[in-house]
């Protein structure tokens, strides 16, 4: 009787140890793809955040274009009110690291360039009391500063544009002629309906 019960509470332990060793690999599993899951996660909010930065660092470019092609094409560029804007570059110079290894040399030395133009004409225009003064030379270095600037321009943007950025359409001016004013869409904030209403 002691063989059948020993038997018995043998095959009982090892079921147990097989239920509970069963059980720790479905926890195992679980877990893994738990882990799985979190980690696809978290590669999704960094492809988001990258996107993000690109296309805000995509706007810095769009606008730079724009003033750079005027400086470049300007007979006289050193009599241009060129002043470096505000930029979204300024506020995301430290997370730019955070962008794919291939991406940051381009996009970091497009702006690095950037801001040695509206530095050279910063300290020209300072040297020269407030004015830069104007030889052949000085507009020929202006110039040339803005080409060597939009010669990295392809690459900053290949390079945003891989990250995810995204370039929206041309952005829309209405012209209007005096006395005339531009139409403005309606109030969207409760404070600006509220104040339209008091007025009407």
């Amino acid at each position: 009787m002691t063989v059948e019960m020993d038997a018995a509470l043998a095959g009982a332990l090892v079921g147990a140890v097989l239920g509970m060793l069963g059980a720790y690999v479905i926890d195992l599993r679980k877990a893994e793809r738990h882990r799985q899951d979190r980690d696809r996660e978290r590669e999704r909010d960094r492809r988001r955040q990258r996107a993000s930065i690109a296309t805000a660092l995509l706007q810095d470019c769009r606008r730079l274009e724009f003033e750079l092609r005027e400086v470049y094409g300007e007979e006289r560029p050193s009599q241009i009110a060129l002043t470096r804007p505000s930029l979204f570059y300024d506020a995301l110079r430290s997370v730019v690291g955070s962008l794919a290894p291939e991406s940051v040399q381009p996009v970091a030395e497009f702006f690095r360039r950037v801001d040695h133009l509206y530095a050279a004409v910063k300290l020209l225009r300072d040297l020269g009391g407030g004015q830069i003064k104007s030889t052949p030379q000085r507009e020929y270095e202006i110039r040339s500063h803005a080409a060597f600037v939009l010669q990295t321009l392809p690459g900053a943007f290949g390079a945003l544009r891989n990250e995810g950025g995204i370039v929206p359409g041309p952005l829309g001016w209405n012209s209007t002629t005096f006395p005339a004013l531009p139409a403005i869409p309606a109030p969207i904030f409760d404070d600006a309906i509220i104040r339209s209403q008091q007025k009407e």
